[in-house]
């Protein structure tokens, strides 16, 4: 779920390192919430060191976009389908919603992924109170889930009381680089979730936040906690989110079983 900024030093994205940190190889899909580059900007480097054996999934309405051309481009040399997300339509193991917004922060789509019956999460991308409260208005039931993906990086202008009670969510996860410009996450968001019981994890102070789920257990792992041996995991496909950029992939079993937090 989006590829994050690019390379900064001329090396691998920032999500495509934290990709090969946990072990992850290929992908299923990649899901592309709109097309600012703080989400788009790391699909080439992503697709020249990883294979994406489903597709790479938008909006119709973002090919135009500015710089759509360069996902386009990308996706032609590496060999990927590009795929359009509808309502009706979505990767494997999403369900999402489209605005009548068709551009800028609004148009992001809302998509829950349900890997099991104990595990959930609500990505939210760059969504201001505008979608939120179209979301409210028009989705019933509202879709519920353990983990919510903050919008906005938690900016004052997403994630309102009611839009938050509706979720449910235990968990709040906001993808943030430290002493970014915009003073993201604002006081008057972690307040809300404060307020609301949610406990709150963000990648500006806790580094690379992987939550790992084995069929019923679910954890935010940090540098003290250690994975239970590889031998011990049942074969069920399990569900890896890294929140370096809010990068999302399925794992399958077999794949590599540590983590580490940067």
């Amino acid at each position: 779920m989006d590829t994050g900024p690019p390379s900064f030093h001329g090396g691998s994205s920032p999500v495509t390192h934290a990709l090969e940190t946990v072990g992850i190889g290929d992908l299923e899909h990649i899901f592309l919430t709109h097309f600012d580059q703080d989400h788009r900007g790391g699909i080439e480097s992503i697709l020249a060191r990883h294979k994406v054996k489903g597709g790479i999934w938008f909006r119709e309405e973002h090919l135009f976009a500015k710089n759509a051309v360069r996902v386009l481009l990308a996706a032609e040399r590496a060999g990927v389908p590009i795929r359009f997300i509808t309502d009706q339509n979505s990767p494997t193991g999403f369900k999402c919603w489209l605005t009548p917004f068709t551009e800028g922060n609004n148009s992001s789509p809302l998509c829950l992924a349900a890997p099991s019956s104990q595990t959930s999460i609500l990505f939210t991308g760059d969504m201001g109170s505008a979608a939120e409260n179209w979301y409210l208005t028009h989705i019933h039931p509202f879709p519920k889930a353990r983990i919510l993906k903050v919008a906005h990086h938690g900016s004052s202008t997403s994630s309102n009381f009611a839009f938050l009670s509706k979720t449910g969510a235990e968990t709040a996860l906001i993808s943030v680089g430290a002493r970014n410009r915009y003073g993201h996450p604002s006081a008057d968001t972690l307040s809300r979730l404060d307020r609301m019981g949610i406990k709150i994890q963000r990648t500006d102070r806790d580094g690379s936040v992987s939550f790992y789920d084995w069929k019923s257990y679910l954890w935010p792992f940090t540098e003290d906690i250690a994975l239970p041996p590889l031998a011990t995991l049942p074969p069920e496909p399990r569900l890896a989110i890294d929140a370096a950029g809010a990068s999302t992939s399925l794992l399958k079993p077999g794949s590599p079983a540590t983590a580490r937090r940067r």
